[in-house]
């Protein structure tokens, strides 16, 4: 049996009633059936969270980070390439400085 436990600290006992929570899986669940269930007890543990818990292959993690980065890159570099130009414009011409 797997077991999933969590008690309240004695220090935020003061903000609810829940002393402790257990929930329990049979040895023969599978891994998705065990998500779900450490999913509920997440959400029984106080994490509030609008969604699912999804287990995804090492390559989907690769793809999806690269796919993030690339973004990544193209926000700042059209946010520096924006800023430079505005640089530019406040600076003076060659040959017309004091």
């Amino acid at each position: 049996m797997i077991k999933f436990n969590y008690t309240v600290p004695e220090n935020e006992g003061c903000y609810t009633a829940m002393r402790s929570i257990e929930m329990s899986v049979n040895c023969d669940a599978n891994l998705y059936e065990i998500i779900e269930v450490f999913s509920d007890f997440l959400k029984g543990s106080g994490y509030a969270f609008d969604g699912r818990i999804e287990l995804i292959s090492k390559e989907e993690t690769e793809a999806e980070d690269e796919v993030m980065l690339k973004a990544m890159a193209e926000y700042y570099f059209k946010l520096f390439e924006k800023e430079d130009k505005s640089i530019q414009k406040y600076q003076p011409e060659k040959g017309t400085e004091l």
